[in-house]
């Protein structure tokens, strides 16, 4: 393969998968009420660097390097999970309206960023390891755990919902 050939499918593939978070960058900073200004002095990222990164037409953007995609979220207050769950929201926003989603993927965040810190400071799991193997059995586990709560939930509802009728 032509080497050019594969460098253009490469910069084809990193700009594809860049310009997934972009939208999420935006959405951070509207939440944040953050202007390209205040992200360059909290990013160390020049406002023009940040301009042509986080351009609103993707045709005009350039390719962001990971050390300042982190240096961008970090100056939001995020970590690569919010980036990905954000991502993940937007492209499942077509095929799931129901705003409980949105709830869903803080779960998925703060599960994320709170487990790891949870397990090593349980002193009952200290030299318990995690292994690859157990992850698919664990993860099965833990949504039956979890869809068991969520009925459980609904059901309280329903019943404090005919309560009142």
């Amino acid at each position: 393969m032509d080497a050019n050939v594969r460098d253009e499918g490469q910069h084809s593939a990193v700009l594809a998968e860049m310009n997934r978070y972009i939208p999420v960058i935006h959405g951070m900073l509207d939440d944040r009420k953050m202007t390209l200004r205040d992200l360059a002095i909290r990013s160390q990222i020049s406002k023009s660097r940040l301009g042509i990164i986080l351009h609103r037409q993707p045709a005009k953007r350039v390719i962001m390097q990971l050390p300042e995609f982190i240096g961008i979220l970090r100056a939001l207050g995020f970590e690569l999970i919010h980036a990905w769950a954000g991502a993940k929201k937007r492209e499942t926003a077509d095929i799931t309206h129901d705003k409980s989603f949105d709830a869903f993927y803080v779960f998925l965040m703060e599960f994320n960023a709170t487990f790891p810190e949870i397990m090593l400071n349980t002193p009952e799991l200290e030299g318990v390891e995690f292994r690859r193997e157990w992850s698919r059995p664990l993860a099965e586990l833990l949504i039956k755990r979890v869809l068991a709560e969520l009925e459980r939930r609904r059901r309280v509802r329903d019943e404090f919902a005919l309560e009142e009728n």
